[in-house]
This record gives structure tokens, sequence and C-alpha cells, in this order.
């Protein structure tokens, strides 16, 4: 029979599953305190929840709330749940920061949606530009047709007032040497 606690962490699990963009379990065996309250502020400054859970709970509330069924081995030993609040890339991007410079935690698997993402293509995921890079792509890209509009229309008139400029010039000089 569940105790208290269990039941209030399981509450506060599943919550954290239903509202997640993505998810993505690690092991983080082989750092020490420092390392994962360093690596829960990373998360932490890019929207996301870093939490410990039992291994038999996670695999319940991804069944019951995801509907798919994790393995007993792919869920095995010290595991960190991160879960993604609202950009579901950035998370990501910040673990893998962190991976890079310390080699640890290793990712065991995610989740996306409700897609299971392998480790390898939870590391793609980090190397996909976040959504402030894709929003500024895009508006860069609607942006250039409308500025080179403006500049053809914009260029004959201006081509206009050079070639003014140059006809006066002319006749400055050439009414200069005349006087």
């Amino acid at each position: 029979m569940p105790n208290k606690l269990n039941k209030k962490s399981y509450t506060n699990l599943e919550e954290n599953v239903k509202s997640a963009k993505s998810i993505v379990f690690a092991d983080y065996s082989g750092l020490d305190v420092n390392q994962v309250n360093e690596l829960r502020a990373k998360l932490d400054e890019a929207n996301a929840n870093a939490r410990v859970y039992k291994n038999t709970l996670i695999r319940k509330a991804i069944k019951e709330n995801i509907g798919v069924d994790i393995l007993e081995q792919s869920i095995a030993g010290p595991t960190l749940m991160i879960t993604a609040k609202e950009d579901a890339i950035a998370p990501v991007k910040a673990l893998f920061d962190y991976i890079n410079q310390f080699k640890l935690p290793v990712v065991k698997l995610g989740f996306l949606g409700n897609e299971i993402l392998s480790k390898e293509r939870v590391e793609a995921l980090s190397k996909l530009p976040s959504k402030v890079e894709l929003l500024s792509k895009l508006v860069g890209t609607l942006k250039n047709p409308t500025t080179r509009f403006v500049r053809t229309i914009g260029n004959p008139s201006s081509k206009f007032v050079y070639l003014s400029y140059a006809i006066l010039q002319q006749k400055i000089e050439k009414n200069a040497k005349s006087v």
C-alpha cells in the first residue's frame, strides 16, 4: 500500500508529466551535490524542472499519462527527470551544454509530446535552433522580399537625383570655365 509521501510525490510527478512539453531522463550518478544543484540552476534558467522520483512511479506516470509502457531496464538506477514547461528545446540544449562541459549526466531517453526519443534523438533535438532563433529567421525571411521591393521602387528615383546632381555639377563647371 502506497504511503503518504509516495502519493504526494506521485501527484507532483503526474502534474509535471501532464504539463511537460518535453521530458528527458538522465542518469545523474557521478555528479556531486554541487554539480546537481548547478545543473538544476541551468535547467531552471531554461524554464525546466529537474526532480528525482522513484523509477516505479516514473514508469506508472508515463504509462497512465502518455500511454507508453517504459521498459524497466530503460529507467534503471538513479534517474533525474527533466520536464520542459514552455519551450521543448531550450532545456534539452541547456542539459547538453552541461553534458559537454562535465561529460555527465548520461541521457537515458526522452519524450517529445507522446513520442518516445532515444538518447541519440534527444541529442539531435539539442542541436536544433531554439524557438527565438527560428522566429528571428522567419522574420528575416519575411522582411527580406519587402525590403528588396522598397529598394527597387526607391532606386530609380535616387538614380534620377544623382543624375540631376551630376548634370548640375557639369553646368556649374562649364559656367566657371567660361567666366
